[in-house]
């Protein structure tokens, strides 16, 4: 539904354009004090999506672009 843009394959539409951009903005980020990023693993978070921050040694997954 991402993908799709909030459309569940080719039928209705579930979510509105807006609420998948609002799940893919980052709504925490790890600032070195304000929680857990597990490990180094996890630098922000959205509504129900881990974001890739490319951060040296930690989170990348593709040196060139976020997830």
């Amino acid at each position: 539904m991402i993908i799709n843009e909030g459309k569940f394959i080719q039928f209705d539409r579930i979510l509105s354009k807006e609420a998948v951009l609002l799940m893919l903005e980052p709504h925490w980020v790890y600032n070195g004090s304000n929680g857990d990023n597990e490990g180094g693993m996890t630098h922000a978070y959205g509504f129900a999506t881990h974001i890739t921050t490319n951060t040296l040694n930690e989170d990348v997954v593709f040196p060139d672009r976020t997830m």
